[in-house]
């Protein structure tokens, strides 16, 4: 999506999402711990889902997320709350698919975006629908880590910096694998679209 594709109300809830919180201003811990919930866990939902394709083991893993949360300081690691849930998140996850030996990757459906019932042109419909499925098509052929690391900076809009926490790689390992993810979709993609 493009800057100027952003609506400003959902912008300055970005802005909130990534700041961090101040554990002074918590009453306690469970008013830390609540504050964290209301302000992230839809986010981890759709990533944990993303990575499971599983509802109810990626509302276990985010709950597990939490609790794990309850275990910690607010002062050691509010500086980077995000990507430390999303990393404890994705352990979870990744912990979860080991116990059970199965791994999926993505489902286009649960990231595509939704269908406008009242759209007023159907023909322009049908063309989202097509490169909606193109595009999906060329995001399956990426590797796990390419597609990782492209929904975390475009889904969930972290920075490399916290891009790497999630994923433990180095900054600049997370540009190099977003840099190729980037070659392979304008690759395959090339013969549909204008890019």
């Amino acid at each position: 999506m493009a800057d100027s594709d952003v609506d400003p109300e959902h912008e300055s809830s970005l802005d909130l999402q990534s700041a961090p919180m101040n554990p002074a201003s918590c009453d306690n811990q469970k008013d830390w711990i609540t504050s964290a919930d209301e302000r992230h866990r839809r986010d981890l939902i759709r990533y944990a889902y993303s990575l499971c394709q599983d509802s109810a083991g990626a509302e276990d893993a985010v709950q597990e997320t939490f609790l794990r949360l309850n275990k910690e300081r607010p002062e050691r690691i509010n500086h980077c709350l995000r990507p430390w849930l999303f990393r404890v998140c994705r352990s979870r996850v990744i912990d979860a698919q080991r116990k059970q030996k199965r791994v999926v990757l993505m489902d286009h459906e649960t990231l595509s975006p939704r269908r406008d019932m009242n759209a007023q042109d159907p023909r322009r419909e049908a063309e989202i629908e097509d490169t909606t499925a193109h595009v999906w098509e060329a995001f399956a052929e990426l590797t796990p880590l390419q597609a990782e690391v492209l929904r975390l900076k475009f889904q969930s809009q972290m920075s490399y910096k916290e891009i790497a926490e999630v994923t433990g790689k180095t900054v600049n390992a997370v540009g190099v694998h977003l840099h190729a993810a980037m070659i392979n979709l304008r690759a395959r993609l090339s013969h549909v679209m204008d890019i």
